[in-house]
């Protein structure tokens, strides 16, 4: 990547041999394209040079290049991923590289440029209810590197799983958020069951104030799918979050959901795994017992090659309160742990989990705005 104000040089010539292998006196003609994308407007100028043959005598061209906004797939390089956003800018022969394609009598495209989705909006953020929920989107944390914010320490099953995230984080080069593992599970179950919402309202803005800080354009959070009423509240607090920041920045934050428990949507911005990418993720689940357990109950659920696609499906900003169409799980899954001794209550949505959403949005909205320099 060129920082502003640096210029590169392409040698058409001398790209040609080495990508071809033939000299220039082999090409009847040698041409060199140089194509930018970027998330910005570019400022772009481009000097050309040329030698003739016979005389040796160099001339040179000085030109402004004009950006044009287009619509491009995504974009991916041996060396990591470009910006994704739903807009970007494109400068032909000049200006910051992304891809650059050579052309000398034909065509070679980088084998690592591949089409597919049109990405969400960069920068973007993660938010997760439990550890280990990253690894359903693997791949787009290799490829969009986004902020992750991680509500609690997955000590339900005994002990925290933070560490296992952390490590996931780093070997995909995203970076963690303001919020990692703020809560243990036991925590926010008794939040939940006795009303609590404090503590939940003021992380919810404290969200708000990272995305801001941030520059956040998209955030993805856990689906709705009343399983765990941990993962539900995490889509609550994420859109909340998004909500307010658009609200203070006067800029809308696009929101996006992923299904956690269940196979992917059928709708929404996909990623199409290779063979390459699935074995990483794969991978990185099995690296740690705890989460290769919750991998290996995922695939028995909705089967091995679901796990190939990643998909985040739009939902609105504005929050309403969803219903069930029927009991969730959580509360089926409770009765069975109360009945076994394991449990001393049933956290039920009419009960508990309504009236604590309720709450908390009208405390989140009612907040007066964080003074800010």
């Amino acid at each position: 990547m060129l920082p502003p104000h640096t210029a590169t040089m392409d040698d058409c010539c001398r790209l040609a041999e080495m990508l071809f292998g033939a000299t220039t006196d082999s090409l009847a003609l040698t041409i060199g394209f140089l194509e930018i994308i970027s998330p910005v407007k570019l400022s772009v100028t481009a000097v050309y040079a040329a030698t003739d043959a016979d005389s040796n005598a160099v001339s040179i061209d000085v030109e402004q290049i004009d950006a044009k906004k287009v619509a491009v797939p995504r974009l991916t390089t041996v060396s990591g991923a470009l910006p994704h956003t739903d807009e970007v800018w494109f400068n032909e022969n000049g200006g910051r590289a992304a891809a650059v394609f050579i052309r000398a009598g034909r065509t070679r495209l980088d084998s690592a440029y591949t089409s597919g989705v049109k990405m969400i909006p960069s920068p973007a953020a993660l938010v997760i209810a439990h550890p280990g929920h990253e690894l359903r989107l693997h791949h787009w944390l290799e490829t969009a590197r986004p902020r992750v914010f991680v509500i609690t320490d997955g000590s339900g099953s005994g002990r925290s799983r933070i560490h296992s995230t952390i490590e996931v984080l780093e070997a995909t080069g995203c970076t963690a958020g303001t919020i990692m593992a703020a809560l243990t599970d036991r925590e926010i179950y008794r939040m939940l069951l006795r009303g609590d919402v404090d503590p939940v309202f003021a992380m919810t803005l404290n969200l708000a104030d990272s995305l801001i800080d941030d520059g956040i354009r998209a955030v993805v959070a856990d689906a709705c799918e009343w399983y765990n009423p941990t993962h539900d509240l995490c889509s609550v607090m994420a859109r909340l979050a998004a909500e307010r920041a658009g609200l203070t920045t006067g800029r809308r934050i696009a929101c996006y959901e992923y299904a956690v428990t269940e196979a992917a949507s059928s709708r929404g911005e996909t990623l199409e795994l290779d063979d390459a990418a699935l074995s990483r993720k794969t991978a990185a689940a099995h690296r740690y017992e705890a989460l290769s357990l919750e991998v290996e109950n995922l695939i028995a659920r909705i089967g091995d090659d679901a796990l190939r696609r990643e998909v985040l499906r739009p939902i609105a900003t504005d929050l309403e309160l969803l219903q069930p169409r029927s009991k969730p799980f959580y509360e089926t899954h409770g009765e069975s742990r109360v009945a076994a001794g394991q449990y001393d209550t049933v956290i039920r949505y009419e009960q508990h989990f309504r009236p604590f959403v309720a709450t908390l949005i009208a405390a989140v909205r009612n907040a007066a705005p964080a003074a800010r320099d």
